[in-house]
């Protein structure tokens, strides 16, 4: 909430964020409404602070020409998943900015993401892409998991064929440089 004293180092941030994004000519600026634990029974004040503030990002993000996509942020096994699917697809169809798919979050709190892409698909504008065991939120390579990478190309290219993906992976695979390109190659080769 605002006042508090993080509210002020996320806006710290975000103002930061946001001279960085103008002079870098950012794609887009990534909103989460959510970092932290959820309790059930401040979920609603939770919702509608997060709603608020987006709202104020909104507006300091169009005084630097930036675009704002809402995440799927949050991980059941964290404790700290604020919107489950359903409620997802509601907000995302109820505010302006765009939406950025994050496929592991989906995946580790059990959605059906192929529902998911075809609900969203005229506001999905980004993926980010990893894979995990489908409870924690690991961020590895695209076929280091349970899930299975190649329904989520064959998604893609019906519902979102034009959305951004951003291969997005822990720091367990940062000196895996070779895998990492591997997997840039076989997502550009197959989404044509």
């Amino acid at each position: 909430p605002e006042g508090t004293k993080e509210f002020a180092q996320a806006t710290a941030y975000f103002a930061k964020t946001l001279e960085l994004s103008q002079s870098l000519h950012a794609g887009h600026i990534v909103f989460h409404h959510n970092n932290c634990p959820v309790d059930a029974a401040h979920k609603q004040e939770m919702i509608a602070i997060s709603t608020e503030n987006l709202l104020k990002l909104r507006h300091s993000a169009a005084a630097f020409g930036a675009r704002i996509v809402v995440e799927n942020a949050g991980v059941l096994a964290r404790k700290n998943m604020l919107f489950d699917q359903d409620e997802f697809i509601e907000m995302a169809g109820n505010i302006e900015e765009k939406i950025l798919l994050d496929i592991g979050h989906a995946y580790a709190n059990g959605w059906d993401i192929k529902y998911v892409m075809e609900k969203l698909a005229d506001r999905i504008t980004a993926y980010h892409v990893h894979n995990n065991d489908g409870h924690e939120d690991k961020h590895d390579r695209i076929f280091n998991g349970k899930f299975k990478f190649a329904n989520f190309i064959d998604w893609y290219k019906t519902y979102t064929p034009n959305a951004d993906i951003v291969v997005e992976y822990g720091q367990q695979c940062a000196q895996d440089i070779d895998g990492i390109a591997a997997d840039v190659s076989y997502i550009s080769q197959n989404i044509k």
